[in-house]
């Protein structure tokens, strides 16, 4: 039965699964032809073809699929996608508050929203709209992150801080995240505390040259030259080739003679 368009609804979903994202829109657009109406093909469709890079041609499949069928958020959010990917945030933004107002609960809408705030430089505007993705979704990492991270940019450390306390709880295993709650304690001036986050860390994560290094780096800006200098001296009988972090984390550290010279010793 060739005009069977759920099997060709299900190939091009199995294809999808397969990243197969050529031959999944081509069986998606023949549901399209067997069955018009068929809502759901227009959004798969659609992001196939974003997933291959084509804006254009998914924004005609959406604007089609508003003509054929009743709108629903999916295609507003997906049209708000391309308009994205083609550096058009306004028009971005506004597919994405259709979207929300047919769904009201649609956490990514806003979070995309945000997202487009905080690419043209609105770092408020973005904030905000990241407050409302997390009222829905209060443990999604990504928001959690994107919001300390914009929290962080307009001065709010304390809430920053505490965002990035709910990623670590959430996916503690993610070295990136204890080590940004540590360089944001450390530049609120909480050197203790930055610390101790360190210290949490290796602990959790074991023995890690990039953790001691990190840990050496705050002693040595925060006035503990001598507990600095002997964690770097840690570090570096661990792994010296990673003692460039040191200078990455804080540069002027590559002009303390202390420090150069401990480096140094240890050169291969």
């Amino acid at each position: 039965d060739p005009y069977n368009y759920l099997a060709w609804y299900n190939l091009g979903q199995a294809y999808f699964g397969l990243e197969l994202y050529e031959k999944s829109a081509e069986a998606f657009e023949y549901v399209t032809l067997i069955q018009e109406d068929f809502e759901m093909a227009y959004r798969d469709w659609g992001q196939c073809l974003v997933r291959l890079g084509r804006p254009d041609d998914a924004i005609k499949v959406y604007e089609d699929a508003l003509q054929v069928a009743e709108p629903y958020e999916e295609i507003y959010f997906g049209l708000g996608m391309c308009y994205e990917m083609k550096g058009l945030h306004s028009k971005a933004r506004f597919n994405y508050r259709k979207a929300l107002q047919l769904d009201p609960y649609y956490d990514e809408a806003w979070f995309r929203i945000g997202e487009n705030f905080r690419i043209e430089d609105n770092p408020a505007e973005a904030l905000n709209a990241f407050k409302k993705a997390l009222r829905m979704a209060d443990d999604n990492v990504e928001y959690l992150v994107a919001f300390a991270k914009t929290a962080h940019r307009i001065g709010q450390t304390e809430d920053a801080i505490a965002n990035y306390h709910k990623v670590i709880t959430l996916q503690p295993n993610n070295t990136d995240h204890w080590i940004m709650l540590s360089r944001l304690q450390f530049e609120g001036g909480d050197v203790d505390a930055a610390l101790a986050t360190v210290e949490n860390a290796l602990e959790h994560f074991g023995e890690m040259a990039m953790l001691r290094y990190l840990f050496s780096v705050y002693c040595l800006t925060g006035g503990r030259l001598r507990q600095g200098l002997a964690t770097l001296q840690e570090a570096l009988e661990l792994d010296y080739a990673q003692h460039v972090l040191v200078f990455t984390w804080h540069p002027p550290l590559a002009n303390d003679r202390d420090v150069c010279d401990l480096i140094d010793s240890y050169k291969p």
